[in-house]
């Protein structure tokens, strides 16, 4: 699931523009890009069904060429079905333009009110390579080591994604990303242009089905407003709304 708006204004899948609030948590090791700490809370519906409501709360904070993220997320409700996880996220530079990053997950899957419940852990690795900010190359593994709580068949499928970041403007920003399951392959591209320092318009598509998206955002000193929608060729579309608020005072980049 897409950690931000942002991202899922762009196709999701983006896992190189800090500028996004989730990325720091999509790719670990991002996270030691980060000069600000910020508090990050997202709501979305899939698909504009009632019963399934996707929220998330997350806190990031920084500490000179390191960062450290916690983040909870609920999707579904409790009487129908419904996914959590909460995570730890640990990031930072090496050497040079080259970040390492890894995340620590609680997860928990329940059926009409912890009538069938299933619990377990896994864990992520990232890389992140910055090329003189203006080419971003970002791999991320996720699930790996996972375990269960039951010895009933509950396995987590390894996800790879691999994907790049280009800047040919400071105000012009290009993704492209490959996500690899077991089952999927799916494409994701989409861009980012900067009006002014205050706001940005997005649009993108993936596929696998084939999915456009498009949303804005807007700040203002320590806040920022992104807003999001993806379209669906079956089922209805998706909206998202993100707030994020910086805990100290520092120019917006």
């Amino acid at each position: 699931m897409e950690t931000s708006a942002a991202n899922l204004a762009i196709g999701g899948g983006d896992l190189c523009n800090i500028a996004s609030p989730g990325i720091a948590l999509s790719n670990p090791a991002s996270l030691g890009r980060i000069h600000t700490g910020f508090f990050h809370s997202s709501y979305k519906n899939y698909y504009n069904i009632d019963k399934l409501p996707c929220y998330s709360v997350s806190l990031i904070l920084p500490y000179k060429s390191l960062g450290a993220g916690l983040r909870y997320e609920s999707f579904g409700e409790r009487s129908f079905y419904r996914e959590q996880e909460v995570s730890l996220s640990l990031g930072g530079r090496v050497y040079g333009g080259l970040y390492l990053g890894a995340s620590f997950k609680h997860l928990q899957l329940s059926i009409e009110a912890d009538r069938f419940s299933h619990k377990g852990t896994s864990g992520d690795l990232g890389l992140f390579y910055d090329c003189r900010q203006v080419l971003l190359l970002g791999l991320c593994f996720e699930n790996l080591l996972a375990t269960t709580s039951t010895k009933e068949d509950f396995d987590l499928d390894v996800l790879t994604q691999t994907g790049v970041g280009i800047f040919p403007h400071e105000n012009l920003y290009f993704s492209l990303s490959y996500f690899r399951s077991e089952e999927v392959g799916r494409w994701h591209f989409g861009q980012e242009i900067s009006l002014s320092n205050f706001a940005q318009l997005r649009c993108g598509l993936r596929s696998d089905p084939t999915r456009y998206t498009a949303g804005l955002g807007i700040s203002w000193e320590r806040f920022a407003l992104d807003l999001a929608y993806q379209s669906h060729p079956v089922l209805g579309a998706t909206s998202q709304v993100d707030l994020r608020v910086d805990l100290f005072s520092k120019e917006r980049k």
